[in-house]
């Protein structure tokens, strides 16, 4: 059994791929170990006796003996140790076999990565976890019965509980590695999540900013349905889309026969908004005349229809977003300094992927799930060295490029397992160009210091991409007076 508050985990799989991709995904937490591996439901039972584990991740379908028939006897052996079932069948017959069989989980193969920790997080607090693609309930206990109505009735009576349970598990027992449609367990997204609890329910205006691709929609989206707004409109507008007249009569509104063309009313999204929330995506790119008239709705709560003079009054809470520096535009006076500051009553900074790389791994986990669901695949993870690509990539695409990528290698991927030869052509390119060596000619100066540069003065990096070793490299720095 586990030491202290480490959880101890067996995994019994007749496939190398699912295990090895288990194991790759598990060891990344500091509070589990996985300390035993079997190939099939017989192998499970003998490993018991030497390990004895928390938690089995049991496959139903293995040869010798399957999952339900190993799970009852592990029970016999030890009734403490708690069981996951993982399965391709979202079938009821497989659940409720496995349930009976004393199984505390049931999770799918073509969903595990999003799953999993949420499932060994919630067994061992002695719940009954069931995958959101099977059911929304959650049984506690083990239901002891072969009687189906009446695990179905217990279940009928626990679903209220499983809404109220189920954010506990993602949010606090996953370490919140998710938060509404947001993924990453870094420093820097924790502290994401936490301002946008801060954030929820207060009507001031946020401004969002960071690089293209980096989630700003999703953080505005996380903003709104985190709160008391959720069950109210969320309007989005794309700024950079529309020119000024359009953009005016898009968010306003207009009568009929304000402009060319207006044959009808029509309301504009502030007022579809009504108390809910409306985002104001790439706002640095609006014109200055433009600026002027969003400034006076910010400040007065108001605003009139194109072609009316009737006052209507704005009630939504205003979340703009921008890929742009707006301090540098307020400088080169392209963007009203009064609406920066009105715009930005608080602001949401969203890292580039390049500076929370640790959050690669649950991306393309993610990533994968969502493909396999699309696809109808199983590709259970990624080889070692792809892996290692895509860490070393700098993403100036942030997590967009990344989805991209992982999509292409999804379409392509003929098995369980994405490799290099699965990514893009181009972008193989361009790592293997980040990594050859440059040149053997050392007499330029200026070629050493492009290399260190390059490097991040990591001069043993450096020396790899010269082909040569740390020792000539500082001979070379030390001819050259390179300090």
């Amino acid at each position: 059994m586990a030491h202290s508050n480490t959880i101890s985990i067996m995994i019994a799989d007749d496939h190398n791929i699912i295990r090895h991709g288990l194991k790759q995904s598990l060891s990344q937490e500091k509070d589990i170990s996985v300390v035993a591996e079997a190939n099939t439901g017989q192998r499970a039972i003998e490993l018991v006796h030497e390990c004895m584990p928390d938690i089995i991740i049991m496959d139903v379908s293995m040869p010798e003996l399957n999952g339900i028939e190993a799970t009852k006897q592990i029970l016999k052996i030890n009734p403490d140790i708690k069981i996951i079932a993982l399965s391709m069948h979202s079938e009821k017959q497989f659940v409720l076999s496995m349930i009976k069989a004393g199984a505390r989980g049931y999770i799918l193969k073509t969903n595990f990565f999003d799953e999993l920790l949420a499932a060994i997080r919630t067994v061992i607090s002695d719940n009954v976890f069931l995958s959101s693609e099977i059911t929304e309930y959650i049984i506690e206990p083990a239901v002891n019965t072969d009687d189906e109505s009446e695990i179905d009735e217990q279940a009928g009576k626990l679903k209220t509980f499983n809404k109220k349970l189920l954010p506990k598990i993602e949010i606090e027992s996953r370490g919140k590695h998710r938060f509404q449609n947001l993924i990453g367990k870094s420093d820097q997204m924790q502290k994401i999540y936490e301002i946008i609890e801060d954030l929820a329910d207060v009507n001031a205006n946020v401004l969002i900013t960071g690089e293209s691709g980096t989630g700003k929609e999703l953080v505005a989206q996380a903003l709104h349905y985190s709160g008391q707004r959720k069950d109210l409109p969320f309007v989005r507008v794309n700024c950079s889309a529309l020119s000024e007249n359009l953009l005016e009569s898009e968010l306003f509104g207009h009568v009929k026969g304000a402009f060319t063309g207006a044959e009808k009313n029509r309301i504009g999204r502030f007022q579809k908004a009504g108390k809910g929330s409306i985002l104001l995506d790439e706002i640095g790119d609006i014109t200055l005349h433009f600026q002027k008239r969003l400034l006076r709705v910010l400040q007065e709560r108001e605003f009139e229809q194109l072609g009316d003079t009737k006052i209507i009054q704005m009630n939504a809470r205003v979340i703009a977003s921008t890929n742009k520096d707006l301090v540098k535009k307020v400088k080169d006076k392209t963007f009203r300094q009064d609406l920066y500051y009105r715009l930005k009553v608080m602001e949401i900074k969203i890292p580039p992927l390049r500076a929370h790389k640790e959050d690669i791994s649950l991306l393309i986990s993610h990533f994968l799930s969502e493909f396999n669901k699309e696809m109808s695949k199983s590709i259970s993870q990624v080889s070692e060295n792809t892996y290692k690509m895509l860490k070393s990539y700098d993403w100036p695409g942030n997590i967009r490029e990344l989805k991209n990528i992982m999509e292409h290698a999804a379409v392509t991927c003929k098995n369980f397992v994405i490799t290099p030869e699965n990514l893009p052509q181009d972008f193989n390119l361009t790592i293997k160009k980040m990594f050859e060596p440059i040149s053997n000619n050392l007499n330029n100066k200026d070629e050493i210091i492009q290399v260190l540069n390059k490097a991040k003065w990591n001069k043993t990096k450096a020396a790899k991409l010269l082909g040569i070793s740390r020792r000539t490299l500082y001979r070379r720095l030390k001819r050259y007076s390179v300090q």
